[in-house]
């Protein structure tokens, strides 16, 4: 998700503005930017266990945390956001 730092919210939907020129990128129901943001924090998450030595890690959170990596990747593909959800899961900016 990149270069987008400023939100609207309406009561259907968050449109993500460009944050140089302001002008609306993508715009996500609540359900879609839930899960996203979901998917962002679980990334970062597996990160996280990813960087720890072997001897440190537990075997039963890395994989709760893959499973539930692959779920809400689901979640997301499911609601229209696949592409995006993808891109996050890459390590890539998203192309919202």
């Amino acid at each position: 998700m990149s270069e987008k730092t400023m939100e609207q919210r309406t009561d259907q939907q968050i449109v993500v503005r460009s944050e140089g020129t302001g002008t609306p990128v993508r715009a996500y129901s609540p359900m879609q930017a839930y899960f996203l943001l979901r998917l962002t924090r679980l990334v970062q998450l597996q990160k996280t266990l990813s960087s720890q030595p072997e001897e440190t890690k537990d075997p039963v959170l890395v994989k709760a945390v893959r499973h539930i990596l692959f779920s809400t990747f689901c979640d997301c593909a499911d609601l229209g956001a696949g592409e995006e959800a993808r891109a996050l899961l890459k390590g890539e900016k998203a192309g919202c």
